[in-house]
């Protein structure tokens, strides 16, 4: 009777059926979860990151090498100036440019990505092109004429984008910046702040930058002219024989050596001086010019005793130096001590002029380079001190010379060639040391600017919420791998445990695990030492007896050997559903484990469309079941013994075109009384029952037909067919055996328990 019970809710069967589909679980739950976070991902939250700068952060500038202060003072910078220079287009644009020499346009939003594409259709692109002409030089030239304007969109753009406040009551400024990226918005505030800090630096380091660059071309010219000397010295002297000087000479050679090494030491301050000065006076704009012109007209009549006093007093130092005293003695000191005041009086003056108004002075916020005009003014002192210097040296070498030009011509030459080596040594000492202090001076410049925090990413947008959205997400995909679990198993309309064949009120005579052909094939080779086809390999109760495969078949025999309570089962006809469930090697292995038990037992192959039994035993097709029908052959032609005792086959015979007529004749019928005679069992191999009538032909001749179910292939509409053909022709139907079941057919774990019991049984 069919199973109407109802069926109780069952936790294990729940677990058991969620472990089968655990990889759809996986599945659905990654990928659920991927398309949740590739979705909040994609969104386009705003997030903001901010960096704060220190303005005022170099504190007192080095002094440069000639005690030059270093342009725009910290003391005259003004906050307010410096938001409106962040503010400015200028800067704006060189951020612009700094990110489009470093990233495509397409990967920073604020360079056009995310933006809505403009997808032009085919026609609209050879409308373009035919108003080019097809000149791709003119569109080249279009992109090129736009690009500064594009760099002035993307400006302003960015200083819309962009934030900066003044900290209240500090000197610190906070830039802030806005953009879909969390790692764009803190790129486009560190490269905001670190173009402002480079152009602060930029004009910090330029005079020192241009100085240096000038003193290391000097350096290269003296070093030459050095070697030349010294090249020429050695020469004279290997061919003049002229080693060394009298003491006198050599006197006169040293002063004159000296003097000319202050002099060129001095020209050489002065050309420094000139450099410097050009390159202040060059970054200074057309008013200040003026102001600069007005300011030296003005001050010379006012500074001009100071001036000459000053250059007195460096006359004195060098006649002094020139008498052979030295710098250090208290004389030279004391004229050392009345410059240094009479310079100070001159700074004194400086600032005065400032304080009336020749110059731009500090109160006045709206200029920035009020410091560079009075860097200006103060080398062009420093260059009347300098020349006046230079003249007085220049004085004591013409007269040394001229007492040099007294000794004999090989000496004049010997000492002239001296003084030239020693000159151009002394200078390229000095000359060095000056590009070694540039270097020193040049790194020492800092920038006003000092950025405190560098701009993170930030962590948590406004909108959307990752975290939850990718938690939903998750829930989601487990939730919906589930359900595609339990709807999977809802619409598997195949039959997989006992327990579904119980439902159609079948009777199960046996449940046959999957076989390992790999396994079995081995266990079969080494069996027979020889080597096994695929079918002959499928025979396990033969060359395996002791497997749990074995022992299934042999509890299916001795099922039905109880099925005949009234009458003993003598034939039996198997067959199946459709094809590819396993009924031939069903009904080989049950064939075998009959003719283990003493039985005379045959079997017979008539699927007379698909035989295969021939192929599991090696036994020629040809005669067979049909060739006896047909009266070509006898029964004893053509039945064989088989490597397995008391197991005997009839192979199918030549292939019929009307296999049905064959089995429903009276010959047939004949055939199997003679046969029923000889065996105590009969096995017949018959074709899917649904598919055609002569399975149904034999089981009305057997004493019964088993149906081979195989788990999760056969549909359970296919078996309500062969239900509906046994019911109506009324056919001696003793159950069906579920074949090649797998762990994740079976409920409950009865597979483990099943197989484990098999195996314990038979060690």
């Amino acid at each position: 009777m069919p199973y109407n019970e109802e069926e109780e809710i069952n936790i294990k069967e729940i677990f058991q059926i969620l472990l089968k589909g655990k990889w759809i679980i996986a599945l659905s739950f990654i990928l659920v979860t991927a398309v949740t976070i590739w979705y909040t991902f994609n969104q386009t939250p705003i997030y903001e990151a901010s960096t704060q700068i220190l303005i005022g952060a170099a504190g007192n500038q080095t002094a440069a090498i000639f005690d030059v202060m270093t342009p725009l003072g910290n003391s005259q910078m003004e906050i307010n100036n410096e938001v409106e220079i962040l503010k400015s287009r200028s800067l704006a644009e060189n951020t612009i440019e700094n990110l489009m020499e470093n990233y495509s346009p397409d990967s920073l939003y604020i360079l056009g990505k995310g933006q809505e594409e403009k997808v032009e259709s085919f026609f609209n692109q050879v409308k373009k092109w035919i108003l080019l002409l097809g000149n791709r030089d003119a569109e080249a030239e279009e992109w090129i004429s736009t690009r500064a304007d594009t760099i002035r969109s993307l400006a302003y753009t960015l200083q819309e984008a962009i934030t900066i406040t003044p900290e209240r009551n500090t000197q610190t400024i906070r830039i802030s910046i806005k953009s879909p990226d969390p790692q764009e918005a803190a790129l486009i505030a560190n490269t905001f702040a670190y173009e402002y800090y480079k152009q602060d630096l930029e004009r910090s380091r330029g005079a020192m930058s241009e100085v240096k660059s000038f003193i290391q071309e000097q350096l290269e010219q003296v070093e030459e002219r050095l070697r030349v000397s010294e090249d020429s010295l050695r020469a004279f002297q290997q061919r003049e024989g002229v080693v060394n000087l009298d003491e006198a000479s050599k006197n006169l050679l040293d002063q004159l050596s000296n003097f000319e090494s202050e002099y060129y030491s001095a020209m050489a301050e002065l050309e420094i001086n000139e450099q410097q000065l050009k390159y202040l006076t060059r970054e200074l704009d057309i008013k200040e010019k003026e102001l600069l012109n007005n300011f030296i007209q003005t001050a010379n009549p006012l500074i001009l005793e100071l001036q000459t006093k000053i250059a007195k007093l460096e006359a004195s130092v060098v006649e002094a130096i020139a008498k052979g005293i030295d710098e250090n003695a208290p004389q030279i000191q004391t004229i050392k001590v009345q410059m240094d005041k009479m310079k100070e009086r001159l700074n004194q003056e400086t600032r005065m002029l400032i304080s009336r108004g020749y110059i731009p002075g500090p109160n006045d916020p709206l200029s920035i380079n009020q410091s560079m005009l009075e860097d200006v003014i103060k080398l062009r002192i420093e260059q009347i001190l300098l020349r006046s210097k230079a003249k007085e040296f220049k004085k004591l070498v013409d007269h040394y010379s001229k007492e040099l030009e007294k000794l004999p011509q090989v000496i004049i030459t010997f000492s002239r060639l001296e003084r030239e080596r020693l000159v151009n040594e002394n200078i390229y000492m000095l000359m060095k040391n000056k590009y070694e202090e540039s270097r020193i001076t040049e790194a020492s410049q800092i920038s006003n600017v000092y950025v405190i925090d560098q701009s993170v990413p930030p962590k948590y947008p406004v909108s959307p919420k990752k975290k939850l959205n990718v938690l939903l997400g998750g829930f989601l995909g487990l939730g919906l791998g589930i359900g595609i679990i339990f709807l999977k198993e809802f619409l598997d309309n195949t039959i997989k445990t006992k327990e579904d064949l119980v439902k159609k009120g079948i009777t199960t005579l046996a449940v046959i695990p999957e076989i390992d052909e790999i396994k079995a094939a081995k266990k079969a080779r080494s069996v027979t030492n020889a080597e096994i086809s695929q079918y002959q390999s499928r025979l396990i109760t033969h060359f395996d007896p002791k497997s749990p495969v074995s022992e299934a078949y042999r509890s299916m025999r001795t099922n039905i050997e109880l099925s005949g309570v009234d009458k003993i089962i003598k034939s039996i006809v198997i067959t199946s559903a459709g094809p590819g469930e396993g009924k031939s090697t069903t009904i080989a292995n049950l064939a075998i484990a009959f003719a283990q038990m003493d039985q005379k037992t045959l079997l017979v192959d008539t699927d007379m469309r698909r035989p295969v039994l021939q192929k599991v035993f090696k036994v020629p097709r040809v005669p067979g079941i049909a060739d006896i029908i047909t009266g070509s052959n006898t029964i004893e032609e053509c039945i064989h013994e088989t490597s397995v005792e008391n197991l005997y086959i009839l192979p199918s015979g030549n292939l019929p075109p009307n296999p049905s007529e064959m089995l429903g004749s009276k010959k047939m019928r004949e055939i199997y009384q003679a046969l029923t005679q000889q065996y105590d069992k009969i096995f017949f191999d018959a074709p899917p029952i649904i598919a055609v009538t002569d399975a149904s032909l034999l089981a009305r001749l057997c004493d019964g037909l088993v149906v081979v179910v195989k788990s999760g292939v056969t549909h359970n509409e296919a078996l309500d067919q062969v239900q509906n053909i046994v019911q109506q022709i009324k056919l001696p139907m003793l159950g069906a055996v579920i074949n090649a079941i797998t762990p994740k057919h079976m409920k409950g774990g009865s597979y483990y328990y099943y197989y484990r019991y098999m195996n314990y049984q038979y060690k």
